[in-house]
């Protein structure tokens, strides 16, 4: 067989290096990278990787790829305004954006890790957590609502959320095709949330309370009647205007806002948020005694030690051996 001439490239055909858009590709490869992440994860790791790379680019260090030096340098000076869990969300926001890049972690590193322990050991590693909205804070709370429109919703986002123990993400993402009423209560499925980035999807089983005033399926009900036959794929929570006429979807932060001031209104003492519903639920299921694996089946919690943690508060004069000890 006649070998095939080799091919002459022509100086005319090698790109011109000068003219490549280097600082674009890169970013281009940073956002495909944030974009395999939740919404709120995107969110907070595009935040966390700009600021860690305006901290390089100040010192003419390069971000991407790393020296383990450099993050070696950059954790102490983070800790000078965050605290320990900020921080390591940072750290994993920039091992992410280094693996997705094809580069190791920088984090890997033992000087890396010997100064993160470092850090930690400064500034301590206790998170002041929001204040959980157990049973009993929440029935004064639902006690005072009327018959207005935004007393119906927001009494069936309260008591939804507590009972589903769901994330505020979660409750906003509800259409009302996410519903469906059954003779045990209401099944809630949930499309999406932060430990399902695929939409695999579960269903949820919210009965029917034994207290009308705090049960979550009679509030759904009586909320959905007043949504004028919205469609199924409307969603379930909508924002209202001073005349009680329905907007768009609901907004997490919303959802927040709609916590702390019901909260406020009796006078509950407390740091409340929109996870105070979810955590609430845990603190209030562990002091009944709900076995740990019980309450992550509704929490939906990965791991038991996120859920024992929750539960802590409600379960320290439990099986507690100083009343034993004979003092």
């Amino acid at each position: 067989m006649k070998p095939q001439p080799i091919a002459v490239v022509s100086r005319n055909d090698v790109p011109d290096l000068a003219l490549v858009d280097v600082a674009g590709e890169r970013a281009r490869a940073e956002e495909a990278a944030l974009n395999a992440l939740a919404p709120a994860t995107r969110a907070a790791y595009r935040a966390d990787w700009a600021a860690f790379t305006a901290w390089c680019r100040s010192r003419s260090y390069e971000p991407l790829p790393a020296a383990p030096a450099v993050i070696a340098m950059y954790l102490p000076h983070a800790a000078k305004t965050l605290k320990a869990a900020s921080i390591g969300r940072r750290i994993a926001a920039i091992a992410h954006m280094h693996e997705q890049a094809g580069h190791p972690s920088p984090m890997a590193h033992p000087t890396v890790k010997n100064v993160w322990k470092g850090v930690r050991r400064e500034i301590g590693i206790a998170q002041k957590g929001k204040s959980a909205l157990t049973i009993d804070g929440l029935r004064p709370v639902v006690a005072g609502f009327g018959a207005r429109r935004i007393d119906v919703r927001d009494r069936a986002v309260l008591l939804l959320g507590f009972a589903a123990a769901l994330r505020r993400s979660e409750i906003v993402a509800l259409d009302v095709a996410d519903i469906t009423f059954v003779a045990e209560g209401a099944a809630v499925t949930i499309r999406r949330s932060k430990t399902d980035q695929e939409s695999a999807g579960v269903l949820l089983g919210v009965p029917f309370g034994s207290n009308p005033e705090t049960c979550a399926v009679r509030a759904l009900r009586a909320w959905i009647a007043l949504l004028d036959d919205a469609a199924p794929d409307a969603p379930l929570f909508v924002s209202l205007n001073r005349h009680a006429q329905a907007g768009d979807r609901l907004s997490a932060s919303a959802v927040a806002e709609i916590v702390k001031r019901r909260c406020a209104a009796v006078d509950l003492a407390g740091d409340f948020s929109g996870h105070s519903m979810r955590a609430g639920f845990v603190t209030t299921a562990a002091g009944a005694g709900v076995d740990a694996l019980e309450i992550s089946n509704q929490t939906r919690h990965k791991s038991l030690d996120m859920v024992k943690r929750y539960s802590r508060p409600a379960t320290i004069w439990k099986s507690n051996a100083a009343f034993r000890v004979g003092m």
